[in-house]
């Protein structure tokens, strides 16, 4: 990946070119959103589309957090109802080492993404990956406000929180993933 700027900055390669994109929303110049849809070969499972948004990360220290913004969520929606996706991942762009990441969505995007999509939800950072599966994300979002999964690494532990609408989730379904560390 060269990191440089695509004119569109939203791709939807590699579907059918029967169906145009929506155009509904007429000529509207929509800022550049590091959202992209694309097909995956995932051989028994049937293969089907991943929507993968890039947000950027601040880095402060050994800390790097990531806000989706509501334009960034609602094209993610967008995208993967348009698609079909199984998954939706938020993969913040984050520079330098880090043992700690937060990432904020919007609770009314995961509400819409259960509501109107079978996409499970995916968090990927390098710290954790953290996958949520599509028939909670609606439980989730209920509480208003935004959701934050943070993970933070420790020596051979990794810590994972969530919180919803400010108040921390105690009893959540979800599939968490740590990378091996390069020695």
């Amino acid at each position: 990946s060269s990191g440089g700027s695509s004119s569109s900055g939203v791709s939807t390669s590699g579907g059918s070119s029967s169906e145009s994109s929506d155009r509904d929303s007429g000529e509207t110049k929509k800022p550049n959103l590091p959202v992209d849809t694309k097909p995956v070969d995932q051989g028994a499972s049937g293969g089907g589309y991943e929507t993968v948004a890039r947000p950027g990360a601040a880095v402060t220290g050994d800390t790097a957090r990531s806000t989706v913004s509501g334009d960034v969520a609602n094209e993610m929606v967008r995208q993967a109802v348009e698609w079909g996706s199984g998954t939706v991942t938020v993969a913040p762009k984050v520079n330098g080492e880090v043992s700690r990441t937060e990432v904020t969505l919007p609770s009314s995007a995961l509400g819409e993404l259960g509501r109107k999509t079978e996409a499970d939800l995916i968090i990927a950072t390098p710290v954790a990956s953290v996958a949520l599966p599509n028939g909670g994300l609606g439980s989730l979002a209920s509480g208003g406000g935004t959701v934050t999964v943070s993970a933070r690494r420790t020596g051979n532990q990794v810590e994972l929180a969530v919180t919803a609408g400010g108040r921390k989730v105690e009893n959540l379904r979800l599939t968490l993933t740590v990378p091996q560390e390069e020695r």
